[in-house]
């Protein structure tokens, strides 16, 4: 009886619990906030909210359970009716009175006590499946925010060692889309100041540097090497061009390729990367960068393969526009020789013509007043020569940076890539022949130069030009408004001599003088502007042994302006265009395009037209082809055979042009 007593209050306190708690549940959560702040406050430590929630959630348990033992000790059917319509104020003692009541019951009513017992524990058992439920569910939401707290905090920690290494966190961000899916092959990097070692041991930091990103799946220079020997691809030693290294990857089938440089200047460090698209030829980005004196070759790397991939770095560098050069002497004494040549022929050529005693020709005043001066020049320097520069139809004056450009632009000397040699011949209408033989250098970093001969002739002896030219161009590299640029000039001696083919006919001999302005402008990577002045100013001081009579002759200038564009690293567009600067002289316009195969053969073709003017509707055709050859074994690193035709549709006589240049 005692133990069935016992059950039923159980059963009864169980239920009061389930409906009394959401009427109060409430309050007693704020009081139990109230009790962890409290405690909060004496301890004088902060508790997270996870820990004051399960303060709550004890204190209920707490409570319940003291409700629970109150209700027992009653152990009647009637304390659950009791407690549950029972004010906020009633104690457990009050209960246990209405309970001894049920003790009195009358016999009679044993049957339905039972009933109402059982219904109560099958209800109370329900209820305690259902707290144990929710008590449950409460802890896996527990362990689920403390789980998900916990993930935040190591976020923050990772975010925390992202932002003292922020060039690792860009790069990852710039990879995350393909990570590891792009093929990248690398190169060697090279140092152009003779710190090879120093450049191998470099490659092993920038692979390192390169493998962490996990942005590639990386070939290092051993498989390169490895891969191009087992198919057979020849390549040359020095393969740092983008021809060169865009046949490599191609051939291996990567998609990207990355290669450069590392010098020493003085006590400072320079890196200088290229990260090659194979796919499009094109470079995605080129950096170029010095340190500061005393900072680490590794630091100026690693800083260099930040950029590369469009983070800025931390480390304060400049930019870096190649090592020192110092050919200065070169340059002084090549000149001494070249004009100082030139002037000694062009004045011996003159003084031994004929006895030199003529007076100077006087023309009646305002004789010629009225007759406009003429602008079409008869000097064969405006012949154009050299083969390449004829297969583009003489659109050669924003390239010119070359051996080729020293009759071209001046300007175009501060662009060299390397030292140049270049001889040319061309026929022109089967009755003229020209030779030409060029050099160029560079004097300085930023300062090139050229040197020139040109010789005209005619198959029949009756007249002879040749020039001497020395030009020079220097590259402003600094200015960051407008781009880097070069302005130019070129001077020149020439003499010519007449010869008489009969007895009436003239004959003479002259020296002269001239110079040519020029200017280039790099508006970006791929694209450049070419502007030239020719003859700024030029004379010849003639004498003609017939008459025993002087004179002076001016030629009159022209103008050129050009455009390049470099569409891949085997495309290349040049236009260009004579701007009059006398009314007899047209306007012309040209353009070609050149489409380099194997880096092995080069096709070029052009075309000129005069316009604004009605009477000229003639074409000059042009083709031509280079051929490259790797001779770095026997004289040079590389020879190129060029050839140019021109057709002319006036009918007139075809022009072949032949060159040979090598590079040192």
């Amino acid at each position: 009886m005692v133990k069935s007593i016992f059950s039923v209050a159980f059963a009864a306190l169980l239920a009061c619990v389930l409906f009394v708690l959401p009427v109060f549940g409430q309050d007693g959560q704020a009081a139990g906030v109230q009790d962890v702040q409290a405690a909060q406050s004496g301890d004088g430590a902060e508790m997270p909210d996870m820990e004051a929630a399960e303060s709550v959630r004890d204190a209920q348990s707490s409570q319940a359970v003291q409700d629970a033992e109150a209700a027992a000790e009653g152990g009647s059917a009637e304390v659950v009716e009791d407690t549950q319509t029972a004010p906020d104020g009633q104690n457990a003692e009050e209960a246990g009175h209405a309970g001894d009541g049920a003790e009195s019951a009358e016999p009679g009513d044993g049957l339905a006590a039972d009933a109402d017992i059982q219904e109560i524990e099958e209800v109370g058992a329900q209820n305690v499946l259902d707290v144990r439920s929710m008590e449950e569910a409460d802890q896996e939401e527990l362990l689920a925010a403390e789980e998900e707290s916990g993930v935040q905090e190591e976020q923050e920690v990772v975010l925390e060692s992202e932002e003292t290494e922020e060039a690792e966190e860009v790069l990852a961000v710039i990879g995350e889309e393909r990570r590891g899916s792009t093929r990248l092959g690398v190169l060697w990097l090279e140092s152009s100041t003779g710190h090879d070692q120093m450049a191998h041991e470099l490659t092993r930091v920038m692979i390192e540097k390169l493998d962490s990103l996990r942005l590639y799946e990386m070939y290092y220079p051993e498989d390169v090497e490895k891969a191009l020997k087992e198919a057979r691809v020849r390549t040359p030693g020095d393969c740092r061009d983008p021809k060169c290294v865009s046949d490599i990857g191609r051939a291996l089938g990567l998609r990207r390729m990355i290669y450069g440089s590392v010098d020493m200047i003085g006590s400072s460090y320079a890196v200088r990367l290229e990260l090659f698209n194979v796919i499009t030829g094109r470079p995605i980005e080129v950096v170029s960068i010095q340190g500061a004196p005393g900072v680490p070759a590794r630091d100026v790397l690693l800083c260099a393969i930040d950029r590369v991939h469009g983070h800025p770095g931390r480390l304060h560098v400049t930019q870096y526009f190649g090592p020192p050069v110092n050919n200065l002497k070169e340059f002084l004494w090549s000149t001494i020789a070249v004009q100082g040549t030139g002037i000694f022929y062009s004045m011996i050529n003159y003084g031994v013509g004929g006895s030199g005693g003529g007076s100077d020709v006087t023309l009646a005043p305002g004789a010629y007043d009225k007759e406009p001066l003429s602008g079409i020049s008869g000097a064969s320097n405006q012949i154009p020569i050299f083969a390449r520069p004829a297969a583009l139809a003489n659109a050669y004056t924003a390239v010119s940076d070359d051996a080729y450009g020293v009759l071209y632009n001046p300007a175009g000397m501060a662009w060299l890539g390397q030292r140049d040699a270049a001889v040319a011949y061309q026929s022109r209408f089967g009755v003229m022949d020209v030779l030409a033989v060029s050099y160029a250098n560079r004097a300085l970093r930023d300062l090139g130069f050229g040197q020139a001969l040109l010789l005209s002739t005619d198959r029949d002896g009756a007249m002879t030009e040749l020039f001497f030219v020395t030009a020079a161009g220097y590259r402003i590299n600094q200015d960051y408004l407008f781009g880097p640029m070069s302005v130019g000039a070129a001077i020149k001696f020439m003499g010519n001599t007449v010869r008489a083919l009969s007895l009436d006919s003239p004959r003479g001999q002259s020296y002269g003088f001239g110079m040519d302005l020029g200017f280039m402008w790099e508006l970006s990577r791929d694209i450049r502007y070419g502007l030239m002045f020719r003859d700024i100013p030029s004379i010849n001081r003639w004498k003609n042994i017939t008459t025993n009579r002087q004179y002076s002759e001016f030629q009159p200038p022209t103008m050129h302006m050009g455009g390049v564009y470099r569409a891949s690293h085997s495309a290349l567009l040049v236009a260009d265009g004579q701007i009059p600067l006398y009314g007899d002289q047209p306007w012309v316009m040209a353009g070609g395009i050149e489409y380099e195969f194997f880096r092995m053969l080069a096709l070029r073709i052009g075309l000129q037209r005069e316009i604004l003017d009605e009477e000229s509707n003639w074409w000059k055709i042009t083709g031509g082809a280079g051929f490259q050859f790797d001779t770095k074994a026997a004289w040079g690193k590389y020879t190129i055979l060029d050839i140019a035709y021109e057709y002319n549709t006036l009918a007139l006589f075809p022009v072949v042009n032949m060159s040979l240049k090598v590079g040192f």
